[in-house]
């Protein structure tokens, strides 16, 4: 859940009408996991049961990061660890001795899936698209060989 308040003390507001209304409802919020994330320079927490919550640079939420400084360049970053991370988890299927085609579905529905998880929100830029190039050139690029009807071998990078 998020909540989006113009001050710190309509949040706080917000916070104790939320948690009230989630024990009548039987339920507690857990300030183990919440966060609290402001776009200013100001440094200052919020107190609930007596539990401080210092505001955060960064947050994960549903998938994505969320920040106000270089979100895209930053969310692109860690998506490519991510991505990198899934594919050598894989690394038995996706450089072993499966044919092409079985490494490219394991690819498309594991791989892709995590690298692209949420970049229709993402502004790339010229800068993000160098960054990802020479991470492709670091890290090794994948070869698919395929063949058509009637001609040579070709290779896909």
């Amino acid at each position: 859940m998020v909540l989006i308040a113009e001050s710190k003390e309509k949040l706080e507001k917000m916070i104790l009408e939320l948690e009230k209304a989630g024990k009548e409802a039987g339920m507690e919020i857990n300030f183990g996991k919440t966060k609290i994330l402001a776009n200013t320079t100001e440094s200052y927490h919020i107190e609930c049961k007596g539990k401080k919550k210092e505001k955060v640079q960064e947050i994960i939420y549903l998938g994505q990061l969320i920040t106000f400084e270089e979100r895209t360049e930053r969310e692109v970053k860690r998506r490519i660890i991510l991505a990198w991370k899934k594919y050598w988890i894989l690394k038995r299927i996706l450089k072993g001795s499966f044919n092409n085609k079985q490494k490219s579905k394991i690819f498309n529905s594991c791989v892709l899936p995590t690298l692209t998880y949420g970049s229709q929100t993402w502004t790339l830029t010229k800068k993000n698209r160098k960054h990802n190039k020479n991470h492709a050139k670091q890290h090794g690029t994948i070869h698919t060989k395929y063949k058509t009807k009637g001609q040579n071998n070709h290779t896909k990078h």
